[in-house]
């Protein structure tokens, strides 16, 4: 869960859910009040899955559960955990919440615009035109600064949803890909020589 203070209230709220709301505004790159811009793509300690197990001394009782990601592309480590439980049902959801958690920080933005107060933490916004990083973030943090000129900066992440969707556009467009190929090396050619004043090979 994550928490922030708005209108003078704490508010707590899931963070993953949170990032399927529909964006608040799309930022393009080519947008005139753009500043700067920066995307990374983590590949260390990114996991597969969660197993949760938990041994209960009193009821001598071990509770298990595990969550599969299921779009970590190269990934096989699993994340171990061992977190007091006190059912198999509460060891899937924490298994599911530490997967996501952990997995939180695989695909990040740091962008900078002219200011704009309706930048608020805990809201999304869409990128496009940024190739391979094109798709929906969650505010993770903003900072409003006034120097020389008011700018907003603004630390984003792409949630687990997300992600599963510009991954599964990359993996069909590999697929298709690979059809054009498999195509076009299937396809018959002809070796054309010339001897003499003709040509032979052609239909």
């Amino acid at each position: 869960l994550s928490l922030k203070v708005h209108d003078m209230k704490l508010i707590i709220y899931d963070t993953e859910k949170n990032s399927e709301r529909d964006s608040v505004t799309e930022i393009n790159i080519a947008d005139k009040n753009l500043l700067t811009w920066k995307f990374s793509s983590k590949s260390t300690k990114i996991y597969k899955s969660a197993k949760v197990s938990y041994h209960d001394p009193v009821k001598d009782e071990t509770f298990t559960g595990e969550f599969h990601d299921g779009n970590e592309e190269g990934c096989d480590e699993i994340l171990e955990l061992n977190e007091r439980v006190e059912s198999n049902a509460q060891a899937q959801d924490l298994a599911e919440k530490r997967l996501l958690q952990a997995n939180s920080g695989e695909v990040k933005a740091s962008i900078s615009t002219i200011g704009n107060v309706d930048f608020l933490a805990g809201n999304n916004l869409t990128l496009s035109g940024f190739g391979v990083f094109d798709g929906k973030y969650t505010i993770e943090k903003v900072t409003h600064s006034l120097g020389s000129g008011y700018t907003s900066s603004l630390e984003l992440f792409m949630g687990h949803t997300e992600k599963a969707k510009v991954k599964a556009k990359k993996s069909a467009r590999k697929v298709k890909a690979a059809k054009i190929q498999a195509q076009a090396s299937t396809q018959k050619t002809h070796e054309l020589y010339y001897e003499g004043d003709k040509y032979y090979g052609a239909d």
